[in-house]
């Protein structure tokens, strides 16, 4: 399922994080329950809380582990899914300037975590973030499938 930006920042406001969104919106696709997914992703926000990978990136790329490798510890499914997360890693880059949380909010995360709050970025920045990382996820699962 994708998200609008105008859910991404209700989510937001009820303290789902961008990683749980990209994660539980793949629900339907892994035949698994929304809420499974937004646990599995439950640390991703923040880039894991310190400014580091972007948790819609982080959560894309749990979609991406599952979707491509399902229950199996196969090598060939496992390159797959290194494979997509590199060409969704290629196209984020493509229209977003980093993957890094810090960079792309333009503060040090989480020192400066609440100059992001103040500021208006989250609820600006990160649900087109958000969206955009559901948006290739998606063509890219549709390929797959």
């Amino acid at each position: 399922m994708m998200y609008s930006e105008d859910e991404i920042r209700e989510m937001f406001q009820a303290g789902i994080d961008c990683g749980q969104i990209v994660a539980s919106g793949a629900a339907e696709r892994l035949s698994l329950e929304p809420e499974q997914l937004s646990a599995l992703a439950a640390c991703q926000g923040g880039g894991l809380g310190l400014g580091e990978i972007c948790g819609a990136v982080n959560g894309a790329a749990m979609v991406i582990g599952l979707a491509c490798c399902g229950e199996a510890n196969d090598p060939e499914a496992k390159a797959a899914a290194q494979s997509m997360f590199a060409s969704f890693t290629q196209e984020f880059l493509r229209r977003h300037p980093s993957i890094r949380c810090s960079r792309l909010l333009g503060h040090k995360i989480p020192e400066e975590f609440e100059d992001v709050i103040r500021e208006g970025t989250m609820m600006t920045l990160c649900p087109r973030l958000v969206h955009d990382a559901q948006e290739i996820l998606e063509s890219l699962l549709a390929v797959e499938s």
